[in-house]
């Protein structure tokens, strides 16, 4: 507040709006000395926001001052995120697909691009989420907005430091709800420090949510904040039975099919963008007899790919980082190598909510 030459007082208000852009920065604890711009522009969204401030003004004789009191702030914001994707080459001619010592193609792309014609919303022109992209997300708010996952997603949230072995949740579209959702718990006996035994797909199974805690083993490990190799292929599996329960019916866009992950530092989820590459990639990860010239099974190929790419490369690259740093370090090489997989899953995180608690999803890659 300052005296004006009138005798008056003028007051300026300044009103700071906490955005979720700025959640999302804090919460990925960025390294010292390592560019990871690229990793953070994929979460980055521009967005325009009006402030109403209602509030009542008097003088005050006792101070000979302008006293305002302020009523209520409403910030309206209209967000519109960026999806910056990247063009992987996969060292492939075009044609047939196949690998090589990194990445695996499953067939029908372009020369050296690994692209598919098929539901690839992965376009190197576009800047802003793409229509199919942004459909993923629009599915996957709905399910996370459904009372009986969203519940179940925050009790694993409270869990997640409390527990020393996984929890999983499967939930099963009903016809005629509300209820939208049955949900079938997986049972202790069927869980583990590191691994959730889902049962196969029925026909209306549509959402699996399962939970990475904060335990550790009898060796000091832990588990990823983010999805590990396996889930990835149980991912592609939980398609793949749910398409046979459907008598073959590859169901356009995955059937609607979520694999959802609560950890420490939030969720992640998978859902298929490209229903052949899909089942391409489930075929090459179980079947022994592909192998390449090294005598390397596809599956053998690319756990080991994983380890040295994701693992072991976080380790090198972080001597001496904090927990948190060591996690937004290993997600950004785990990012990294998932773009290499062509697996036809798509990858969304959620490290926040909107102001009804709701999850905010953003595509991260194919």
């Amino acid at each position: 507040m300052s005296l004006k030459p009138d005798g008056t007082y003028k007051a300026d208000i300044a009103v700071y709006d906490f955005s979720n852009d700025d959640q999302v920065v804090i919460k990925t604890a960025p390294i010292d000395d390592l560019d990871i711009s690229e990793y953070l522009a994929r979460f980055t969204f521009t967005y325009s926001c009006t402030s109403t401030v209602t509030y009542t003004s008097s003088f005050n004789e006792d101070c000979t001052c302008q006293y305002i009191e302020i009523l209520d702030v409403q910030t309206n914001c209209t967000y519109s995120y960026h999806n910056v994707p990247e063009v992987i080459d996969a060292g492939d001619s075009g044609g047939g697909g196949g690998w090589n010592t990194t990445v695996w193609t499953s067939g029908g792309g372009g020369s050296g691009t690994g692209s598919s014609s098929g539901g690839d919303d992965n376009n190197d022109d576009e800047v802003v989420t793409s229509p199919l992209t942004q459909n993923h997300i629009d599915k996957l708010t709905a399910q996370t907005k459904d009372s009986l996952i969203k519940a179940r997603i925050e009790q694993m949230q409270s869990d997640v430091n409390s527990v020393a072995t996984e929890q999983g949740s499967e939930f099963r579209k009903l016809e005629n709800g509300p209820p939208n959702y049955s949900e079938y718990v997986v049972p202790s006996f069927n869980t583990d420090f590191e691994w959730t035994d889902f049962p196969l797909a029925v026909p209306n199974s549509e959402v699996r949510v399962h939970l990475h805690h904060n335990g550790t083993n009898n060796e000091g490990g832990k588990l990823a904040t983010v999805f590990s190799m396996e889930d990835i292929v149980k991912t592609v599996g939980f398609y793949k039975e749910k398409s046979v329960a459907n008598l073959g019916n590859l169901m356009k866009a995955g059937g609607n099919i979520s694999n959802i992950l609560v950890s420490r530092r939030g969720l992640y989820a998978l859902r298929v963008n490209d229903t052949q590459k899909a089942l391409d990639f489930y075929d090459a990860m179980t079947d022994p007899s592909l192998k390449n010239s090294e005598g390397q099974t596809f599956q053998e190929f690319v756990l080991k790919s994983f380890e040295r790419e994701v693992i072991k490369k976080t380790q090198l690259q972080c001597g001496s980082c904090t927990e948190e740093q060591e996690e937004a370090l290993f997600e950004l090489n785990f990012t990294n190598f998932f773009k290499t997989l062509d697996s036809g899953l798509s990858l969304f995180v959620s490290l926040s909510t909107d102001f009804n608690g709701d999850f905010i999803w953003v595509f991260l890659t194919n």
